[in-house]
């Protein structure tokens, strides 16, 4: 295990002393965290994947019938099969390719271009951000129920719009804090431009506050949903960073995002956590 910087918190040498240590990544979609958790799975870490959770389990129900109704409108043969019981559907993500609950939540803005109408895309936000709570209250018995081997949690982009981060007791906040040491992957301003593009090329699910939607969103539902997410991105960027500096003071660190992703082995990560300055 790694030593501890002189300046180490009390939770920073809890983690780094412990038997089995006790991880949450947070940070944008784009910034390693799942990266780094399928590197620590391969070395014997339990891995608990969110959007793997949420897309195999709390919206899979959801996510079958929104293809059924995509199937019915564009193969009307197969939509006599499909309500005569004679064909089902059926999928399984796999934890690092999520392509499948991304295509479900979508993006807002014109219809034509890809996009969702309003109201389409905010059930399709209410769904999402009810499920990823769920999935992040499970951290406490999924760590009770693992002894054996260190622990894991990939968490998404948006857990921070989930979380009132000034309400001590919020339940997903003190499911993170008191469980887990959380470990902040933080992007700085020279690979923004990489994170857009990313999102672009590979769009993760997210998650917006309505505060943030109706300043930066709303008006625009006639724009191609692309073009949108390439201006608002910076935007949500730089909103949701106060908020993971906030989550990792309250019981963590934060390291730069570049440096996670040279990380090669756990050891590597735990000598960057070990020197972190918090």
């Amino acid at each position: 295990m790694a030593t501890p910087s002189p300046m180490a918190t009390p939770s920073q040498q809890r983690f780094l002393d412990a038997k089995l240590p006790r991880l949450t990544l947070i940070g944008m979609s784009g910034s390693g965290k799942t990266k780094i958790g399928t590197m620590l799975a391969q070395q014997g870490w339990a891995l608990h994947s969110v959007d793997y959770r949420i897309g195999n389990h709390y919206l899979k129900p959801a996510i079958i019938e929104d293809f059924k109704t995509r199937i019915s409108t564009a193969l009307p043969t197969l939509k006599r099969l499909i309500e005569r019981d004679k064909l089902r559907l059926d999928f399984a993500m796999a934890p690092d390719s999520i392509e499948v609950l991304s295509e479900f939540v979508g993006m807002f803005g014109n219809p034509q271009k890809g996009g969702l109408s309003r109201s389409a895309f905010q059930t399709r936000q209410r769904l999402y951000a009810e499920a990823e709570k769920k999935a992040m209250l499970e951290l406490p018995a999924m760590i009770a129920d693992n002894d054996t081997s260190p622990f894991v949690c990939d968490s998404t982009g948006s857990v921070c719009e989930i979380i009132d981060i000034d309400d001590p007791n919020d339940s997903v906040l003190r499911a993170m804090v008191d469980q887990s040491f959380v470990l902040y992957l933080r992007v700085d301003d020279k690979h923004e431009a990489t994170l857009i593009e990313h999102q672009l090329a590979a769009p993760k699910p997210m998650l917006f506050s309505k505060p943030f939607f109706e300043k930066h969103c709303a008006s625009r539902a006639d724009d191609d949903p692309r073009e949108l997410l390439r201006d608002m991105f910076p935007k949500l960027l730089a909103e949701r960073r106060h908020h993971y500096e906030k989550l990792a003071a309250l019981g963590g660190t934060t390291i730069d995002s570049a440096q996670a992703h040279a990380c090669r082995h756990s050891e590597d990560l735990l000598k960057l956590i070990a020197e972190a300055q918090c």
